[in-house]
């Protein structure tokens, strides 16, 4: 058995980062060994994709990265990957006229106040969940480190309002194979 020990007192262990996308990943995998390869896995806005539908090039995925369809949306096409958006879109708190993500920057012990989505495009549900919430709190900070945090064949999509309110959208990495974008 592979055992995790959490020696300090108080401390715990929140898989709530790539939960979603394990479960979506094993989901996929049942149906394919049910001999339904062309199949697409949604567990809570984590999408595990299956072979392409029939006929067409890839599954195409439209991420409206604060919540609705709108000029900001852009679709993506692709197969046999995971695709997972972390943000503040549906999960914060806001405080005294501050808006708290849900997403905590481990810097801080606060939630992200910075607006910020950002989606991860990789091989598996499990690997874009996890990467999708790492890199909301290291692009929310500086661009950079994103880069360094993305596993092979990854890309992520960081979204983030200006202080003049209009979308910047920034693409990392080259993601699976077979992946493109349609703005």
């Amino acid at each position: 058995h592979r055992t995790v020990t959490l020696h300090a007192a108080g401390m715990q262990l929140d898989l709530g980062g790539i939960a979603k996308g394990y479960a979506a990943d094993e989901a996929l995998a049942v149906l394919a060994r049910l001999s339904l390869p062309h199949a697409m896995v949604a567990a809570g806005g984590d999408l595990a994709l299956g072979d392409a539908p029939p006929g067409a090039p890839g599954w195409k995925v439209e991420l409206a990265p604060f919540g609705r369809p709108s000029s900001d949306a852009l679709t993506v096409v692709v197969a046999n990957a995971g695709v997972s958006t972390s943000g503040d879109v549906e999960q914060f708190v806001e405080i005294a006229g501050i808006r708290y993500s849900h997403v905590v920057d481990p810097r801080t012990a606060l939630g992200l106040t910075v607006p910020i989505a950002v989606t991860v495009i990789a091989p598996h549900a499990a690997i874009a969940d996890g990467l999708a919430t790492a890199c909301s709190v290291l692009a929310a900070g500086a661009h950079k480190p994103v880069a360094a945090c993305l596993a092979p064949a990854t890309q992520a999509i960081l979204h983030r309002r200006g202080p003049d309110g209009r979308m910047r959208r920034e693409t990392i990495g080259t993601g699976p194979p077979g992946l493109r974008s349609i703005l």
